[in-house]
């Protein structure tokens, strides 16, 4: 492998972009977790012990080899612990199998990684990002789950258009866990005091901005629609796939160059002068008390990642009436959505991958099915596993984000909400240093088109080597 990829992949692990892209308020997305860690030599241990043992137990028809098996996640002590008690099941069923929760902090999660992975001590699973799972199955660091999943009929349990953004040229290197979508949550008050209809799915980017405008005029609030992830290249392409032009970047993952569209200047266009005019934040807005600011009833209108409704479940004042719609498109007869996706995967020297299988099987099933509904901060990517956390939030009288969560997954038209190919880091750097100027309103919308020359060239040198 050459120096310039190397280097490539490192950088993209750790950017840790898109898995915190907006996280600023899920507990479950970023919190530091205090569980024990396990020594790697420990680890080591128990895969010898259990490789010389031959007991087997038995789940299903398959039969799994006894022993010690850690799984590693970001996630925070609350949700690891849940995790961790929802195997006893698991366990139970399967005498001599005992599985093992390392808990490692995700500001710091792709450096500990990558370099258990290159000293090879990686947990037998680990939690990854869907960019983080194409970027080393390429390179040959993951086991190849294509054959068992294949023969399992796996595949067909996810949401359309999920498990092949997991696929290197055709191979199955990790399994989606669970989806990120984005939406906009609203505060129902503000809109009946400035006599604004609720939002519906299938609404538009003209629609929302002009609710932001009604909504700064009359809700005495800074501005009526505050972005808690970015208004970017990414997040703003179902303006320009439901117009049916292209998009920034053309697949989810596997692009060779970027577009800008006329589309895209259009909604750039709109977004700025939305910006200009006080009804949005401005790019640099600080984010990171978002959450505190929608809680308190300052915000109309808060864009972001559907897993602050955990927080606001929990923690939210009662008299708090807020409502969730899906993310806007550019065509409402043409629906459209970004989606992120976070999962499972092992390294590639694995020992005794049938029961690993089995194991990130039961992660990504069983295990959300029952975890969800105690922490509701993502649906499952697996359709048949996601109804516990659905119910939780109409428990909670939250339906219509039901609605618009389904409404987002199952449609067909999705986009990339960030740069999933190893190229990341040569060409995010251009958005940093452009996109800002030109979304503001202080760099002309031409900018854009330099921009995407400037990436272009980057992709190409990457691709050259």
């Amino acid at each position: 492998m050459n120096t310039k990829r190397i280097l490539s992949l490192v950088l993209a692990l750790l950017m840790v972009v898109s898995l915190a892209a907006c996280n600023g308020s899920s507990e479950s997305s970023a919190s530091s977790s205090t569980a024990d860690k396990k020594e790697s030599s420990s680890a080591a241990e128990s895969k010898t012990e259990s490789s010389a043992e031959e007991s087997k137990a038995s789940t299903g028809e398959t039969t799994l080899v006894a022993g010690t098996y850690d799984f590693m996640t970001w996630e925070s002590e609350d949700m690891n612990q849940k995790i961790l008690k929802s195997f006893d099941a698991f366990m139970e069923a399967n005498p001599g199998v005992v599985v093992e929760l390392t808990a490692a902090p995700l500001s710091d999660y792709g450096t500990k990684l990558k370099t258990m992975i290159a000293s090879g001590t990686a947990p037998d699973i680990f939690m990854v990002g869907n960019d983080w799972t194409l970027q080393y199955g390429s390179t040959g660091n993951l086991y190849d789950w294509t054959e068992l999943a294949q023969a399992d009929g796996l595949e067909a349990m996810y949401y359309p258009g999920v498990v092949d953004n997991w696929k290197v040229d055709g191979h199955l290197y990790g399994f989606p866990g669970l989806l990120n979508t984005y939406g906009i949550f609203y505060n129902k008050k503000m809109f009946d005091d400035a006599g604004v209809e609720y939002p519906k799915n299938g609404w538009t980017w003209d629609d929302m901005l002009a609710d932001a405008k009604s909504l700064k005029a009359s809700a005495n609030s800074t501005y009526g629609l505050v972005c808690g992830c970015a208004l970017d290249p990414f997040t703003t392409a179902t303006y320009a796939k439901s117009k049916g032009e292209d998009t920034f970047v053309a697949n989810i993952s596997g692009n060779d160059q970027v577009t800008v569209s006329n589309a895209m200047k259009e909604v750039v266009t709109k977004i700025s002068a939305s910006i200009s005019a006080g009804d949005v934040n401005p790019y640099e807005y600080d984010t990171g008390n978002v959450a505190t600011e929608f809680m308190s009833g300052k915000l109309p209108m808060l864009a972001a990642g559907q897993w602050y409704a955990d927080e606001f479940i929990r923690n939210a004042p009662e008299d708090l009436d807020w409502g969730f719609v899906a993310w806007p498109v550019g065509d409402s007869a043409k629906p459209s959505t970004i989606y992120d996706c976070t999962g499972w995967a092992a390294s590639a020297s694995i020992e005794n991958p049938e029961t690993v299988y089995q194991i990130i099987k039961y992660i990504h099933t069983q295990m959300y099915m029952e975890v969800l509904p105690q922490n509701p901060v993502a649906p499952a990517a697996a359709t048949d596993y996601t109804a516990g956390y659905y119910e939780t939030l109409k428990s909670k009288g939250h339906g219509d984000m039901v609605d618009a969560l389904d409404y987002m997954l199952t449609c067909k038209d999705k986009v990339a909400i960030r740069f999933l190919d190893g190229f990341a880091s040569e060409t995010q750097v251009y958005i940093d240093d452009q996109w800002g100027g030109i979304l503001n309103g202080t760099s002309p919308i031409e900018d854009l088109d330099k921009m995407a020359e400037n990436i272009n060239a980057a992709i190409a040198s990457f691709s050259a080597g």
